[in-house]
This record gives C-alpha cells, sequence and structure tokens, in this order.
C-alpha cells in the first residue's frame, strides 16, 4: 500500500484499504476487447477508405439514413456487394466522417486473418469498450456489471449483449440521452461479418442484434457491411428483421465504373507527377483504351483496379513495363501481379464441399460456351443434375457469382477477371480448370443425351437405331463441339 513511500511514522489510528473495483471491471473489459477491430486502429493504418469523389452517391445515402432524414424505421442497414466491391472502403469513410461528428459509438472490422478479430466473442466486450469511453455516463455501470459478473466475457452472445450493451444505455435511453441524432452518438458498424470464422456465428450474432431490438428499446442503429454469403442472406431475409431492415446492394445502381474510371485516371495522374520514373513516361501514358480496358475487367468491382494500381506504382519498378504486364504484353520476371486478388478467390473457394461438380458448372460459364447453356435450366439438364443443384453447389460462390431472377434464371459472374484466375494453373493451383480435360467432358454429356434427343425430335420406331448409331453419336459431339465450343478451346488445337 505504501510501496513508494518513505520515512513513515505511525503514531495510532486504524487504516482501512479500499480497492477500485471500478478500475478493475474496466481492466477486464479493457483485456477481452480487440483494439485492431478499431477504425482508427493503429493495426489498420493502412486500411482502405474511398478515394475523393467516390462512391458519392452510396456514402450519401448512408449518411441520410444515419442522421434520420431516410428509412427512420430501419435500426439496420446491410451494405452488401461481390467480393472487392468496396465495402469496408465504404464503412471505413463512413465510420471517419461519423467519428468526426460525434456520431459513432463503436465499430468493429473483422478480419480472417487475425484471430484477435476473426471470431464472435470479442464482439461485443471491444463495441462495450468503445461505448464505456464515447460515453462516460455508461461507464459506471459498466464497471458494476463486470464486477458483479466478472465471467460475463464466457457467456453466451445473447447475455453479453444484455449486459454489455443494452443494460448500460437503457437508463440513459429513459432520460432522453438519444432524443436527437444528429447530436447523440448511436451508430455502431460492424464490417466484415462474413470473415468471422463460424458460419454459425455469423447468423447467431444477427439474431442477437435483431431480437435485442425486438426486445429493448435500444437507442442504436447498426451498419453492417459484408458479401451476400448464403447463411448471411437468408437471415436477413427472415422475418425476424422485418421492419428493422434496410438493404444498400452494391450494384450498378451507383454506377461504380465511373468511379473506377476516375480512380484510375487519378492514380496514373499521381504516377506521372510523382514516381521517380516520371521522365521516361510519356504523357499520353496510358491510352484511353487501356484505361477502358482496365474498367472492363473490373467488372464494378474495385479491388482489381485496386490491386492492379499497387503493381503499377511500385517505387522499385518502371510503371510502364508493370502496366504492360497486367495488359499480358509482358510476361512478370519477379512477382505476382495479382497475389491479393488470388487470395481473395482462393479463400472464397476454399469454402466449396463438392468441388469438382461446382468446377463443372463454373466451367461452361467462364469458357465462353453458347449463352443458351448460362441458364440454371439448361446447365442442371446437359450435367444430369436435378432441378435446384446449381444454386445449392454455387451457394458459397454469391460473392463471385450470382444468376438473374429472370424467367431463365441465367447464371453471370461478377468478377471478368475470374475466368483469368481459373484457367492460369499457377494462380488458381487446385481450383485450376483444364479447358481440354472440360471440352472433353462435355463431349461425353454431350453423347449421353443423344438417346433423348432421339427420342424427342425422331420417330421412335427408328429412335433406337439411331440412338446406337456410333457414326450419328459421333455426328452430334462434332456439331456441339463446332457450335459451342471456342475455336481457341477444341480439343487438338495450340491454344
Amino acid at each position: 500500500m505504501f510501496s513508494r513511500s518513505n520515512n513513515i511514522v505511525f503514531s495510532g489510528g486504524t487504516f482501512t484499504q479500499i480497492e477500485q473495483n471500478g478500475a478493475a471491471g474496466f481492466d477486464r473489459l479493457q483485456k477481452a476487447a480487440s483494439p485492431g477491430a478499431f477504425h482508427n486502429s493503429g493495426e489498420r493504418f493502412d486500411s482502405p477508405r474511398c478515394h475523393p469523389k467516390t462512391r458519392l452517391a452510396v456514402l450519401e445515402k448512408i449518411m441520410r439514413w444515419i442522421l434520420g432524414s431516410e428509412d427512420r424505421n430501419a435500426l439496420i442497414m446491410w451494405l452488401h456487394g461481390a467480393a472487392g466491391a468496396g465495402k469496408s472502403a465504404i464503412a471505413q469513410t463512413i465510420a471517419e466522417r461519423c467519428y468526426e461528428a460525434k456520431l459513432l459509438i463503436a465499430t468493429f472490422f473483422f478480419a480472417r486473418s487475425d484471430p484477435s478479430r476473426n471470431r464472435a466473442r470479442s464482439l461485443f466486450p471491444t463495441i462495450a469498450y468503445q461505448i464505456a469511453c464515447t460515453i462516460p455516463e455508461a461507464r459506471v455501470q459498466l464497471e458494476n456489471i463486470i464486477n458483479r459478473d466478472p465471467l460475463i466475457f464466457t457467456r453466451s452472445l445473447e447475455a453479453q449483449m444484455n449486459s454489455l450493451i443494452v443494460e448500460p444505455l437503457q437508463e440513459l435511453s429513459i432520460s432522453g440521452y438519444f432524443s436527437d441524432p444528429t447530436l447523440a452518438p448511436r451508430l455502431i458498424i460492424i464490417d466484415g461479418i462474413d470473415e468471422c470464422q463460424d458460419s454459425r456465428m455469423q447468423c447467431k450474432i444477427l439474431e442477437v442484434i435483431s431480437n435485442s431490438f425486438r426486445n429493448h428499446h435500444l437507442p442504436l442503429i447498426f451498419l453492417i457491411a459484408s458479401r451476400p454469403e448464403q447463411d448471411i442472406s437468408l437471415t436477413f431475409n427472415s422475418g425476424s428483421l422485418s421492419g428493422l431492415l434496410t438493404i444498400i446492394p452494391l450494384d450498378n445502381t451507383f454506377l461504380p465504373d465511373d468511379d473506377i474510371r476516375l480512380f484510375l485516371r487519378d492514380s496514373f495522374d499521381k504516377i506521372k507527377k510523382t514516381h521517380p520514373n516520371k521522365p521516361f513516361i510519356p504523357p499520353s501514358w496510358p491510352s484511353s483504351s487501356t484505361i477502358y480496358s482496365l474498367v472492363e475487367k473490373s467488372s464494378g468491382q474495385f479491388i482489381y483496379s485496386s490491386v492492379v494500381m499497387k503493381y503499377v506504382s511500385s517505387l522499385r519498378h518502371r510503371p510502364t513495363d508493370r502496366l504492360e504486364v497486367i495488359l499480358g504484353l509482358r510476361s512478370a520476371p519477379y512477382d505476382t501481379p495479382f497475389a491479393e486478388l488470388d487470395a481473395l478467390y482462393m479463400h472464397i473457394f476454399s469454402s466449396l464441399e463438392v468441388l469438382d461438380a461446382a468446377l463443372l458448372v463454373i466451367g461452361l460459364i467462364v469458357l465462353g460456351y453458347h449463352p443458351d447453356m448460362q441458364r440454371i435450366s439448361n446447365v442442371e439438364e446437359f450435367l444430369s443434375l436435378n432441378p435446384g443443384d446449381v444454386t445449392m453447389l454455387l451457394g458459397d460462390l454469391t460473392s463471385l457469382i450470382t444468376w438473374v431472377e429472370d424467367e431463365h434464371q441465367t447464371i453471370r459472374p461478377l468478377h471478368a477477371s475470374l475466368g483469368d484466375f481459373l484457367l492460369d494453373k499457377s494462380r488458381s493451383k487446385q481450383f485450376y480448370i483444364d479447358p481440354r480435360l472440360l471440352h472433353a467432358r462435355f463431349a461425353c454429356h454431350c453423347i449421353q443425351m443423344l438417346p433423348v434427343i432421339a427420342m424427342v425430335y425422331i420417330p421412335w420406331y427408328i429412335a433406337s437405331l439411331i440412338a446406337r448409331s456410333s457414326y450419328y453419336r459421333a455426328k452430334r459431339c462434332h456439331h456441339f463441339i463446332v457450335s459451342y465450343v471456342p475455336a481457341r478451346g477444341r480439343p487438338g488445337r495450340r491454344h
């Protein structure tokens, strides 16, 4: 008690040692939190954010909701988009804006590669720690709750949500602390919930948050950003969130190609102004056609253009040479231009349970067969699958592949660069699609279908004879290859 004192004289009296239980409770909370998940964490110093003058429409729409001028009844906003669409950059930009405006309570940025923020166990303690820092009035009650139950961090997610978030804010809510949405902090941002390791816990987090809104008058709003993974989409579309939810899909509604074009032009201009090799860069570099090609390859997803510019802008290399590598005009001598993009694709494909069948379906799409072979019903019939099999096989790839909900249900890749990845063995490794082997397998499927074709289109009394005719089967197979297989990918040709 007096470890740092000297020359102490006691002359009677009674001494009572008072432990600072509040400090003990806050210390426990601090140890349970994951500071790397904060929007302004030192661990995330290079976190993505929106390029100036881009994403203006979607940022404005989110801010209107936060300020209560749009979708006032919605307490949860789900921002979703394809892999690499720029969700984290938008979440980061909104977090920084709202932090400056004192509207932000807490953030949690999941990351699959970080053990401290790829599990659900630290989510609510991290949010509670930020509540204590942002709203001092809630800190005392939080400390008391933790001191009453020091093992609260081992309890269920429901118990943690109720004790660490609902209880400390209830009295403040009743007192009118949060009455003005433009003044009081009330926003919590959770980004990348699909990067929480256990898919069941991803859904559990959403259920706990929605149930808390149902059972309590919470003075909070949640912005949740993720890929539209199957389990997450089902949870968001369930009845439990009815009336609480507003959804923003990052699709072509927000004209992403215009933003990507602006980002590319600004980035190339910066290289020409600041790169050590700038005296040797032509003023007209790059051409308009090159920028057009890069925008097309991006397919509305920012990750492709971001990866390209990181590679091209390397200070230790000539930008003009690096761009030629990207365009396929020059081989990469030392490094892999698309390493970051490949890591994302590898992670998503690793979740497939029936890999061979899924790659067979995807092969029909990326190898450029006839448009009719992109219809789900035709794919299932051609590959002898049951109705509904395709959507089940591709259920874990919804951030890379989508199907248009029309009368034909056409399958469409969300990334034009996906084919480049799958058809390059050095990049896709165990997920490599060998065009020659796949064309051969499709030819076999074509031959197997001939008896059915014969029975449907040819009189029954000669159908069995024709179906058994090896000559006829060969002719039909040849017709299929000539009609549907791109010339550069036909068996027997070099490509």
